[in-house]
């Protein structure tokens, strides 16, 4: 299986987590300010914002992670961990490509 470089999934990443993480600082940001300034029930819709933009942004992203779609075809690939099991591939049967997403794994 031929190994290439996936030229852009992990700056899409990049870029979605930092706006989930700003907007969910932004949120609780809020929720203390308006807890603090006598609106304890937008207070509490900011913390229930906060929270489903934590859980929904992290499922969001780990959606993203196992439906990357082959470059050269189009097609669904298999998100897998490479060799040395420390980082992310998507491997397209079709193709024989195993795209490299250059993303990290996590601890084990």
């Amino acid at each position: 299986m031929q190994t290439r470089i996936h030229p852009h999934f992990q700056k899409t990443l990049q870029r979605r987590f930092i706006k989930l993480w700003l907007s969910a600082a932004l949120s609780i940001t809020a929720s203390l300010v308006l807890h603090r300034q006598g609106y304890p029930q937008w207070g509490w819709v900011m913390a229930a914002v906060f929270g489903v933009l934590c859980v929904g942004g992290l499922l969001l992203l780990t959606w993203h992670l196992y439906h990357v779609r082959c470059l050269q075809c189009g097609g669904k690939t298999r998100t897998t961990k490479d060799a040395t099991r420390t980082q992310w591939v998507a491997q397209c049967e079709a193709c024989q490509i195993e795209w490299d997403l250059q993303t990290g794994v996590g601890g084990d």
